[in-house]
C-alpha cells in the first residue's frame, strides 16, 4: 500500500493523508483538538514579546493540527522513498556547503529545534550529507530502538543513536566527534554529560531555564555549533536548513535561543513543538547532579550500607 501511494503526485497526496489522519483524530478523540489548542495557546501567552510579533491563531492551527497528526509525515515519506528519485524532488537542502566546510575545518555539532517534524533532519542529513549521531531521550532503552527505526523510515543513512542519561554519554559524543561524525543534539532537551546545568537565557520577553549540554559538548570537543531546522514551503515539500556555525563561548546557549526566537519572529518555524513545554522552561528544572557530586553521594551510601547493624536489628 505505501508504494502504491507513493505514486500519487506529492502535493495532492500530502494533502489527502493529513485530511483523512486530522478526521480520525476529531472522530475517536473529540476532545484532543480542544486540548492541544490550549496547551500551545497557553506557551505563546507566556512568552509577550513574541505573541505580539507572530500571528497567534495560524501558529495556534498549525502547532496544532501538526501535533495531532504528525505520523502523516512518516507514512508520506515512507511513501515517497519507494519511488527512485522522488525523495530528491520533494526534499531540499540548504546550507550544505556551510556544514561540509565546518567538518573540513573540525568536529561538528549540529543543533536543531523541533520545528515541524524536526526528527526528519537526522535521516536526511545522513542519506545526503554524511554519517551522524544522534542523542536521543533516555527515557529506556527501547527508546533508542524505536528512534532509530522511526528516523530510518524516510531516508537511509548510517545513523548512531546514543541515550541520553547513561554514564558514557559524553564520552560516546567525543568519540563520534573524533572520528569526524557530527553529532547531533536537540537544544531544548536535556543532555546528561555530567555538567547540564540548566541556564537562564532571554527569550520572547521572558527568561528561560534551558538545558546546557550543547555548550557544554562544544567547550568540552572544540566543536563548532551548527543550527538547523526543517521548512514547509509547500505541502508536501521540506527543506532542510543548515545555518551558519554559532558564536563559540558562554553565550553560545544565549544564541542558539536567540536564533530560535528569530526564526519563529520570521514565520519560518510555526510548528514549534514546544510551545506546550513553554511553563517548565520557564519554571526550570533541578539541576542534575554534576558527576564530582555524584561520587561523594555514592561513596556516603557504599559506607552506610557496609556498616553494621544495630544490636538486636535484623541485617537491612
Amino acid at each position: 500500500m505505501i508504494s502504491a501511494l507513493g505514486h500519487i503526485a506529492p502535493t495532492p497526496l500530502y494533502q489527502m493523508l493529513w485530511a483523512f489522519r486530522l478526521r480520525e483524530v476529531d472522530a475517536m478523540q473529540p476532545e484532543r483538538r480542544a486540548m492541544e489548542e490550549k496547551s500551545v495557546r497557553a506557551g505563546i501567552r507566556l512568552l509577550p514579546d513574541l505573541a505580539r510579533a507572530i500571528e497567534v491563531e495560524s501558529v495556534v492551527t498549525a502547532t496544532t493540527e501538526f501535533l495531532m497528526g504528525r505520523a502523516v509525515d512518516w507514512l508520506y515519506l515512507s511513501a515517497c522513498k519507494t519511488v527512485p528519485g522522488l525523495m530528491d524532488e520533494v526534499v531540499a537542502y540548504q546550507g550544505s556547503d556551510q556544514l561540509r566546510r565546518a567538518m573540513d575545518a573540525g568536529p561538528v555539532i549540529l543543533a536543531p529545534f523541533h520545528f515541524g517534524p524536526s526528527e526528519f533532519l537526522i535521516g536526511g542529513i545522513a542519506r545526503h550529507l554524511t554519517p551522524v549521531t544522534i542523542v536521543v531521550s533516555d527515557r529506556g532503552r527501547s527508546t533508542v530502538t524505536d528512534s532509530r527505526k522511526a528516523m530510518r523510515m524516510s531516508a537511509t543513512g548510517d545513523i548512531k543513536a546514543l541515550r541520553n542519561g547513561t554514564v558514557t554519554v559524553l564520552l560516546s559524543c567525543l568519540q563520534s566527534l573524533r572520528g569526524g561524525r557530527p553529532v547531533m543534539i536537540f537544544p531544548e532537551m536535556s543532555f546528561s554529560t555530567g555538567a547540564g546545568n540548566r541556564v537562564p537565557v532571554p527569550f520572547g520577553g521572558r527568561t528561560l531555564h534551558v538545558p546546557s549540554g550543547v555548550a557544554t559538548l562544544a567547550a568540552t570537543s572544540g566543536a563548532a555549533v551548527l543550527p538547523c531546522h526543517i521548512e514547509r514551503p509547500a505541502p508536501g515539500y521540506y527543506r532542510y536548513v543548515i545555518g551558519e556555525p554559532m558564536p563559540s563561548g558562554a553565550d553560545l546557549t544565549e544564541a542558539l535561543f536567540a536564533h530560535c526566537e528569530s526564526l519563529i519572529r520570521a514565520g519560518r518555524a510555526a510548528e514549534w513543538e514546544f510551545w506546550p513545554m513553554v511553563p517548565r522552561l520557564l519554571r526550570g528544572q533541578p539541576a542534575p547532579r554534576s558527576w564530582p557530586g555524584v561520587i561523594p553521594h555514592l561513596l556516603r551510601g557504599l559506607r552506610k550500607r557496609a556498616r553494621p547493624p544495630r544490636t538486636g536489628q535484623p541485617p537491612g
